[in-house]
This record gives structure tokens, C-alpha cells and sequence, in this order.
């Protein structure tokens, strides 16, 4: 199970990501994420921290956040 934490100020959207994300995680996911994926551009930058492990459900969602203007930060 994934630690989510989520940060807005001024507009933007910043998500921090710990641990093994799954499908299992998304609904939470989804919800850190708030308003920032309600909007056509999403202004949210998401923070891969320490993540140590994904599968192909979670994958795909980063994916089509990517494809609506996401930021992702991995080290």
C-alpha cells in the first residue's frame, strides 16, 4: 500500500507518492489529486518518493495524467 499526500496552494497541486503503488491505491490516489485533474490542463506535479513498486493499472493512470499536463518527479 502506497503513502499519498497531497499539498494545493495557489492553483497548483502537488503529490507526494511512497511505496509500492497498485490499482488498490488509485481510488486514494485519485482523490489526492482533487480538482487539479477536474480541469482540462492539469496543474499538478506528483513526487515519486522511495516507490517501490508499480503495476500496470497504476502505470497507465500516471500515464494519462502525463498526457493532461502532469509533472512526474522521480529521483
Amino acid at each position: 500500500m502506497a503513502r499519498i499526500r497531497s499539498v494545493a496552494r495557489q492553483g497548483n497541486y502537488r503529490v507526494s507518492i511512497r511505496g509500492a503503488l497498485s490499482v488498490r491505491d488509485l481510488g486514494r490516489l485519485e482523490r489526492a489529486c482533487g480538482p487539479a485533474i477536474e480541469q482540462i490542463n492539469v496543474p499538478l506535479d506528483i513526487r515519486m518518493k522511495v516507490v517501490t513498486g508499480m503495476d500496470e493499472e497504476a502505470r497507465t493512470f500516471l500515464h494519462q495524467l502525463v498526457s493532461r499536463g502532469a509533472i512526474i518527479f522521480a529521483p
